[in-house]
């Protein structure tokens, strides 16, 4: 049998007529993995939220073993971390991850196990301690690798509220010092999002002959620190 693609997409087959010698060439796939879901609405994460996906995974090329499942942004983990193809023909496949080429074939056989393999799973993602708070929307990728290789990846766009301190001063205020002397400038910290820990306090920007030494401070959970 001949299997060949036509402009448009369709596959032709046709039969080899005896005597007619064949030579069959088998070509591996590039190993990827395609990853799709029914829901690409925006993530929303916080401390105490996490957001959950059906993440189906398609591969080609034969991948088997585990796929390591990953963020771009420091701090947003995901739960499974990892994902297994199996090499057992036929174990964990979907008919509708199957090529018009592979179905074609898979009637033609009557043989099941010529389908591309997919998982489908359901991905939490959530955050770390080294999250941090986003002032909007960005773009999370979540990526599929095996052996430190980039395999595929899809995107969400997410905002992100960490815990984080917010700091505030007088309005208005106004500083006036002299030379060889020294004044104080007070600033008030609030913990949000259940932040509670050391943090060190800068001034940044100062006049030419100015210093002011960062000062660190213990923050506890649900009080203001002056």
């Amino acid at each position: 049998m001949v299997a060949a693609f036509n402009e448009s997409g369709i596959l032709n087959l046709a039969s080899v007529t005896d005597p007619a010698s064949v030579t069959l060439k088998l070509v591996k796939a590039q190993e990827s993995v395609t990853l799709s879901t029914t829901d690409n609405s925006s993530l929303t994460l916080s401390p105490q939220k996490t957001e959950t996906r059906a993440i189906t995974f398609k591969q080609t090329g034969g991948i088997v073993g585990p796929v390591t499942l990953s963020t771009n942004i420091p701090g947003v983990v995901v739960t499974p971390s990892t994902i297994t193809f199996s090499s057992t023909p036929g174990q964990a496949l979907q008919a509708q991850a199957a090529t018009p080429a592979l179905r074609a074939l898979s009637r033609l056989t009557g043989q099941a196990q010529l389908q591309a393999q997919a998982l489908t799973t359901n991905v939490t993602f959530s955050l770390n301690d080294k999250a941090t708070s986003t002032l909007g929307s960005e773009g999370l990728e979540l990526k599929a690798s095996q052996n430190g290789v980039e395999l595929g990846k899809t995107s969400f766009a997410v905002s992100i509220t960490a815990p984080h301190v917010k700091a505030s001063f007088q309005e208005y205020l106004r500083l006036s010092a002299y030379r060889a002397t020294s004044t104080n400038f007070a600033v008030t910290l609030e913990p949000a999002d259940g932040f509670s820990g050391p943090v060190t306090v800068s001034l940044t920007d100062l006049p030419e002959g100015v210093t002011a030494a960062p000062k660190t401070v213990t923050i506890l959970p649900n009080a203001s620190t002056s």
